[in-house]
């Protein structure tokens, strides 16, 4: 992202590594197309993240916080893969799948849809209160 963002511009690298991410997942299990949308408007967030934090490893610790979580603490599937090496709580997944992500997991659905929207809408009003402190 870095690199595309220097050589063009920060829509260019947000645009190409939020297709690259959605796509590295296009092989998971039970994927659909709010799965996909999902994983693009996180990508989203991610990208506007790393913008705001001026490095990758806040985002690193974030996505592995949420995998984590979701997989081994209430033992969701995620992104469409059985979390490994067992869960502390057993939470069953009920509800409508469009809601809820299903067997896809929580990114399956339209509740993490509106939070990531809802996330990157914040990022930006600050981004753009505070436009002084992120041009350079």
């Amino acid at each position: 992202m870095t690199s595309v963002g220097i050589r063009y511009n920060a829509i260019s690298a947000i645009t190409l590594s939020s297709l690259l991410f959605a796509l590295i997942h296009i092989g998971n299990d039970n994927l659909t197309i709010l799965s996909i949308v999902n994983l693009l408007i996180f990508s989203v967030f991610a990208s506007i993240y790393c913008l705001l934090d001026k490095s990758i490893w806040g985002i690193c610790g974030f996505h592995t916080a949420w995998n984590w979580a979701q997989g081994n603490i209430v033992g969701f599937e995620v992104s469409g893969t059985t979390p490994a090496g067992g869960m502390l709580l057993d939470f069953e997944n009920i509800g409508s799948d469009w809601l809820t992500g299903g067997s896809f997991g929580l990114e399956g659905g339209v509740t993490v849809t509106a939070i990531f929207a809802l996330s990157i809408v914040g990022m930006l009003v600050y981004m753009f209160k505070f436009k002084s402190r992120f041009i350079e």
